[in-house]
């Protein structure tokens, strides 16, 4: 899954881009893969893996240049708690 979110100028982007990487994989994919610096697989190739059921890589849906709604508001307010001060956590 590839997804586009306004890019903003907060200190520590990266650690609000992994934690939503870490949510959407918990919920949807692997929840051992828990960064987002992992390599996508291409379209049109097998993940094959020892002792794993091969599938096959696919689009199932594309919108080029277009933003993620959803995950563009999730990143706003991971950056909300990410602000706020260590007590009200």
């Amino acid at each position: 899954m590839i997804l586009r979110t306004p890019k903003q100028s907060f200190e520590d982007e990266k650690t609000v881009a992994a934690q939503l990487m870490q949510e959407l994989n918990f919920k949807f994919g692997d929840p051992n893969c828990t960064g987002y610096p992992h390599a996508f697989r291409v379209a049109g190739y097998s993940n094959s893996k020892p002792n794993k059921r091969d599938f096959w890589v696919r689009i199932a849906h594309s919108s080029p240049g277009a933003e993620c709604p959803i995950a563009a508001e999730r990143m706003v307010e991971i950056r909300e708690e990410l602000s706020e001060p260590a007590l009200s956590r």
